[in-house]
């Protein structure tokens, strides 16, 4: 086709520029085609020189189907808006000369998805308390819980740093909002995963963190462990 073509030849022409100074911007033209590559289903793989480039693209684009893009399509439409393409990967918005009041209920999903960033952040900031009190280790979900429903005396095995549904969710039956979690720590490292107890029913993405206390999405969240900070697939919130 047209496009594997293009692709072939702008990566021909990539790597002629190699180490000068139109290198990036040739490397972009690659990811360009790429991408387009990846819509049409083409059988073309990806260059690696652009995984990165191409995966966030394409992280961007299907961003369109998301519930919370849903939800302000929805309010849009309602308010006399003309929106073709809701629920899929393209958006097709014609403008009209003025809009009417609506309104929209927010959906469960975004929710819990927000609910499941919030607790990431405290269990991060629960991790750090925790090494700053017991040095060289980190502690699990358990343990940065309290013993009981209610907090007694802290200690390393039951540090009170969460409350005792965040640290006892890690099923989809003690889910919390929605969102499993899990921590995988050892003395120096600790990383960080909550998925939906249902996986779109109670939300769709998964987020994960580590000690290094960035934040990171998986678009499409599936079981505990799928969702690592920094790794393929996963984006900075």
């Amino acid at each position: 086709s047209l496009t594997s073509a293009m692709l072939a030849a702008s990566y021909q022409q990539y790597q002629s520029l190699s180490g000068t100074p139109l290198e990036e911007p040739a490397r972009r033209n690659v990811a360009y085609f790429a991408v387009a590559a990846q819509l049409l289903g083409l059988p073309d793989p990806v260059p690696a020189e652009v995984t990165d480039l191409v995966s966030a693209e394409l992280a961007l684009i299907n961003a369109a189907s998301e519930p919370h893009v849903q939800d302000l399509c929805a309010v849009l439409v309602s308010m006399g808006a003309t929106i073709e393409g809701i629920g899929t990967s393209m958006l097709r918005v014609e403008g009209v000369e003025r809009l009417q009041s609506g309104k929209n209920e927010l959906s469960l999903k975004l929710i819990g998805g927000g609910s499941a960033v919030a607790s990431l952040r405290t269990i991060n900031t629960g991790e750090v308390t925790y090494n700053n009190t017991y040095p060289g280790s980190f502690a699990s979900l358990l343990q940065l819980g309290p013993a009981a429903a209610t907090c007694g005396i802290p200690s390393s095995a039951n540090a009170c740093l969460i409350d005792n549904l965040l640290s006892h969710a890690a099923t989809a039956g003690t889910a919390k909002s929605g969102y499993t979690f899990q921590v995988t720590n050892t003395a120096s490292t600790y990383s960080t995963d909550a998925e939906p107890g249902a996986p779109g029913s109670t939300g769709t993405r998964g987020f994960c963190s580590d000690q290094n206390l960035v934040l990171f999405y998986l678009p499409v969240g599936t079981t505990l462990g799928a969702c690592v900070a920094g790794a393929s697939g996963t984006f900075p919130l």
